[in-house]
């Protein structure tokens, strides 16, 4: 099984939210932790696949994970992030586990992922999703559903010209 993130080594710190559930789990479960964009990472209890991060291999090994994580702080900082690491998990079909910040409370809910805070809730959500294929799969359908009703081009494009039409008389009377 493969636990997946993808960021910079300018975020990677975010990791550091997780690794003591990631160690805990490690006592109960075998899985990978693959980190797609970051710099090495020593762990003692679980593998650790450290990918450089490729525009051209992006998806590929994004696809190769099982479950997506995105942890963060509550900060003023990670409050403003996009959530684009669950749109790209959620795309795939990866059931997710993360931190109830920001825009990710509006990307995902309970019928995708799990939203952790605490290492119990994180431990909890990881062990619920590698103990079983079925919530898997599940949640990961789920998730591209959202994905395919929310947030594709379609649908993004028809939102963007939508609010463009209803500027165009207030920009053409200038």
């Amino acid at each position: 099984m493969r636990i997946g993130w993808i960021g910079t080594p300018q975020t990677q710190h975010y990791l550091n939210i997780v690794l003591p559930a990631l160690e805990e789990l490690s006592k109960y479960k075998e899985f990978v932790l693959v980190t797609i964009g970051a710099h090495t990472i020593s762990t003692s209890g679980f593998r650790v696949d450290c990918q450089e991060w490729h525009e051209h291999s992006e998806v590929k090994s994004l696809d190769e994970i099982d479950i997506g994580i995105m942890p963060l702080n509550g900060n003023p900082w990670d409050n403003g992030k996009c959530g684009y690491k669950l749109i790209q998990y959620m795309a795939l079909g990866k059931p997710v586990v993360a931190s109830p910040v920001g825009v990710n409370k509006d990307i995902m809910s309970e019928k995708n992922g799990f939203f952790a805070i605490t290492q119990q809730d994180w431990f909890d959500a990881l062990f619920a999703l590698l103990e079983s294929p079925d919530l898997r799969d599940t949640l990961g359908k789920n998730g591209q559903l959202i994905i395919k009703n929310e947030y594709t081009t379609q649908i993004s494009g028809k939102r963007i010209l939508s609010i463009l039409d209803s500027l165009a008389p207030e920009c053409l009377s200038r």
